[in-house]
């Protein structure tokens, strides 16, 4: 009587987490307190481009005409590269005037610096890079002025990204990677930017990356934002136990010492999921998980720990959990233990088929004949 089936496998569920609730993430507009001081009348220059820009974001019925003065604005910005004391002012309005072109109905990512009104350049410019590229400016000048400058990143992104999760879903890897990069390019400051990072990783069986993106989406899921958001606070559930099962494939490839301490950190991230989410959507693979890579680490004293634990608080775990620690501490050798995990399992769900054939195998191995054979017939 030598067969084990295995009540619970470690794996990743396929989440249909999408970002279609996901729109701007702070005020659109400036708060009281507001520390970011730029002075857009202080030349003339970037006082009637800012002006021009202002209007057409509050709308324009005709995109031609909009890019028309438009391209007067990037013109009279790009005119010299420095506006002096006016600089900071001169690269805000170019990046909102670059954001502003890029959403225009029948705009493409990129278009000829004579099209855009580039004053001394040649070639294509990528609209979202050359924006990023001068919010940076702003921001490294005055570090105050970044949520004013996310304010105007996130009208591109929000349109981009919530195009992601559908092609995630549709297996379009490559094209969800195109649209993810356009997003990303303008904003990174969101937890779905890493989610959906790690969501195409993981198709991939690129478990480094996933492995790190998740954690950064992890990372950007403020308490506030998950209590004021429901996407939000499931994107921050999956990926913290995604993080640590992509942490757990990535330790399945290597050998010896680094498979053990690549382990030991993915015992670190089912921990940090089965204390933040006791009984969270994935707390089940995560107990599975936690106990695969105790085992493989060779953490021999905590794998022990955890077994009393869920002994002598059995109704904490689900039957489920029982049973499948169970199973890994018969795997273990160590067969009294199994016994008693399988039994509480038993007394939770006394008709989970597979479970009470562990157990049956367990009183086997356990030298536990007659009670093997009662639970063999049942």
């Amino acid at each position: 009587m030598n067969a084990w089936r295995m009540t619970v496998s470690c794996a990743l569920a396929a989440s249909a987490m999408l970002a279609a609730g996901a729109a701007a993430q702070k005020k659109t507009d400036k708060p009281a307190d507001d520390k970011c001081k730029i002075d857009f009348g202080g030349n003339d220059q970037v006082r009637s481009a800012y002006n021009t820009i202002t209007l057409l974001q509050i709308g324009s019925k005709n995109p031609d005409d909009a890019r028309k003065k438009l391209k007067t604005a990037i013109s009279s910005l790009t005119s010299k590269s420095d506006f002096g004391k006016d600089q900071n002012a001169r690269n805000f309005a170019l990046g909102q005037a670059l954001v502003t072109w890029y959403q225009l109905p029948g705009s493409t990512p990129t278009a000829t610096a004579a099209d855009l009104g580039y004053g001394g350049q040649s070639g294509s410019v990528n609209l979202l890079a050359a924006a990023d590229s001068a919010f940076t400016s702003v921001e490294t000048a005055n570090p105050d002025c970044a949520d004013n400058a996310s304010v105007f990143r996130q009208q591109p992104w929000a349109k981009l990204i919530n195009q992601v999760g559908p092609l995630v879903s549709a297996e379009k890897l490559d094209s969800a990677t195109t649209m993810l990069n356009q997003a990303m390019t303008i904003y990174r400051g969101s937890p779905y930017d890493y989610y959906f990072q790690g969501q195409i990783a993981q198709r991939k069986n690129d478990w480094p990356t996933a492995a790190t993106a998740y954690g950064k989406a992890v990372s950007l899921v403020t308490p506030e934002m998950a209590a004021k958001d429901s996407n939000a606070a499931g994107v921050k559930e999956f990926s913290e136990f995604s993080a640590a099962y992509a942490q757990l494939r990535q330790a399945q490839a290597l050998s010896g010492p680094q498979q053990q301490d690549a382990m030991k950190k993915a015992a670190e991230g089912y921990r940090a999921y089965l204390k933040d989410y006791p009984s969270g959507a994935n707390a089940q693979p995560a107990q599975a998980g936690l106990t695969a890579a105790l085992k493989a680490s060779g953490d021999t004293a905590s794998l022990a720990s955890l077994w009393k634990d869920m002994q002598a608080s059995p109704t904490k775990y689900t039957d489920t959990q029982l049973y499948d620690a169970g199973t890994q501490a018969f795997t273990a050798n160590q067969y009294p233990m199994a016994v008693a995990l399988m039994e509480l399992g038993r007394q939770q769900n006394p008709y989970l088929r597979p479970g009470l054939f562990n157990l049956a195998n367990a009183y086997w191995e356990n030298s536990q004949l007659d009670k093997m054979l009662d639970v063999a017939e049942t």
